[in-house]
């Protein structure tokens, strides 16, 4: 699970379990927990990732940034757990900014539930529709993305930053890591559709070409 990079990134994002949800369902801002095995598998593997990389660097700091979310906040206290233990010094926070999606009152509801004429008028208007009529559009949701980002402190000598996040997050981090931003999105085809899946992690896409894990 190594990154094919010439660089060491300082800045990681790091993808929740796999929640705790009926399959189709409509989960964005639903403050689900996440499998427990899951979430052991993932902070175990990424705890022992960074003593192999970032400790072999002669580094002893982790920042860990954590979208507030169940599902996000116990994978992000297993990992600064399992860090700690390891002797690595790490700093755990949360930030609104990092939790997906809020899709209003679609949150908990199937997919299917969704009328046609509420998805058709989000299709038309991908990047501005307010979704679920108390949700938030995808422009807002990148915005506050980008201003979490904006405001990333760059990681002193020694240390590694950690996003515990979204897939939503991620996929809004990869468009901006392109240049673009919500105004450029008049399709739903220019959403990214691959993202890093549940327990895994990829280097941050500050600019465009970021590594996989």
């Amino acid at each position: 699970m190594m990154p094919h990079t010439p660089i060491t990134p300082h800045w990681w994002l790091l993808r929740h379990a796999a929640p705790l949800v009926q399959e189709g369902v409509c989960y964005g801002q639903l403050d689900v927990s996440a499998d427990i095995e899951g979430t052991h598998h993932a902070a175990l593997n990424f705890s022992r990732f960074v003593q192999s990389r970032h400790a072999a660097q002669g580094g002893t700091r982790i920042r860990l940034l954590a979208s507030p979310l169940q599902r996000c906040l116990q994978l992000a206290r297993t990992v600064e757990r399992q860090l700690l233990q390891k002797g690595l010094h790490c700093q755990l926070q949360t930030d609104e900014r990092l939790m997906e999606m809020n899709f209003g009152d679609w949150e908990g509801q199937p997919w299917d539930n969704v009328s046609r004429k509420e998805w058709d008028d989000w299709m038309a208007d991908f990047a501005g529709y307010e979704v679920g009529r108390r949700g938030e559009s995808l422009a807002q949701m990148i915005a506050r993305v980008q201003q979490a980002r904006q405001e990333q402190a760059p990681a002193e000598p020694g240390e590694w930053i950690v996003w515990v996040t979204h897939a939503g997050v991620i996929k809004a981090l990869e468009l901006l890591g392109q240049g673009l931003s919500a105004s450029d999105i008049t399709s739903p085809r220019q959403w990214p559709q691959a993202s890093c899946t549940y327990g895994q992690w990829l280097a941050a896409p500050l600019s465009l070409g970021s590594a996989s894990v």
